[in-house]
């Protein structure tokens, strides 16, 4: 399997929300869809330890290509982690979005929501917001 499908396979299932499989956060994820058994729970359990090794190894890939490509060093992709993680505040190896104010009237909002809950403008999210 080349960059390509692999790059291929993990976009569609992001966008789709197979990437956690049935049940596990895709737009149609109800509390009803929880697991029946203990069979079900091992098969997204092993979905899930297999999109992640996919996601690593994306990563592993791109890194290397901006270190031999570019000179980055690993200080810096290092730096750049520690300053991530303390975005909202915790240095505790979460990517977790610090509330944010509403570029239209001020308010805080938590980042999950899709628009302000008092104005209702649209929240401009990262790319990378879970």
């Amino acid at each position: 399997m080349g960059l390509d499908d692999m790059l291929g396979d993990f976009s569609d299932d992001m966008t789709d929300g197979t990437m956690m499989g049935p049940g596990f956060g895709g737009a149609n994820s109800r509390s009803s869809s929880q697991p029946q058994n203990l069979g079900q729970a091992h098969s997204r359990i092993t979905h899930l330890e297999t999109a992640l090794a996919k996601t690593l190894t994306i990563c592993e890939a791109l890194w290397e290509i901006m270190r031999d490509e570019n000179g980055y060093t690993d200080a810096m992709i290092q730096a750049k982690v520690r300053q991530i993680d303390n975005r909202d505040g915790k240095q505790d190896g979460r990517n977790k979005s610090a509330p944010i104010k509403c570029s239209n009237c001020g308010r805080t909002i938590a980042p999950r929501h899709q628009a302000c809950m008092y104005c209702g403008n649209p929240n401009e999210k990262s790319l990378f917001s879970m």
